[in-house]
């Protein structure tokens, strides 16, 4: 599990920077996220092997909400800043991840789960104009440095 979340947040650390610095049309890169959190979701869910039915239910309601709220970012069915659909991302996945920690009763993936909540509370305030550069490092730095640690 330790490589799949190194791989996790290399992909995230790597990817959101790129999409930053890159400057892809907005559409572009949320649809291509969409895409990568996704699958990325099914394969790590298929790594965690017999997940509890709660942790597994909670992480696809958690995926088809932000989903939901992205689509209806782009089809400009709410009108909502970039930042703002980052921050929703950082406050579901933050949620999800503190959960399954709490009930796991893993203090590295609850100090995790805080941050990216967190994370979501500011960003669209203090870092409006580069959502995908923090989160890059936000959703990227953690999970690595706690795999790199583990090893």
């Amino acid at each position: 599990m330790t490589n799949v979340m190194i791989t996790w947040g290399l992909v995230f650390l790597i990817g959101m920077f790129a999409t930053h610095y890159i400057g892809v049309d907005p559409w572009i890169s949320w649809v291509v996220w969409l895409a990568v959190l996704f699958f990325g979701n099914i394969i790590v869910g298929k790594m965690m092997g017999k997940a509890p039915r709660e942790i597994t239910h909670m992480w696809m309601v958690v995926n088809v909400l932000g989903a939901l709220i992205t689509i209806a970012f782009l089809t400009n069915t709410i009108a909502f800043e970039e930042s703002k659909v980052m921050a929703i991302w950082f406050f579901l996945m933050g949620a999800a991840v503190f959960a399954g920690a709490h009930q796991a009763k893993n203090p590295e993936q609850i100090f995790m789960g805080l941050l990216w909540i967190a994370t979501g509370i500011v960003l669209p305030t203090w870092f409006a104009d580069s959502s995908f550069l923090i989160g890059g490092l936000v959703f990227g730095l953690p999970p690595v440095i706690g795999g790199l640690l583990k090893k």
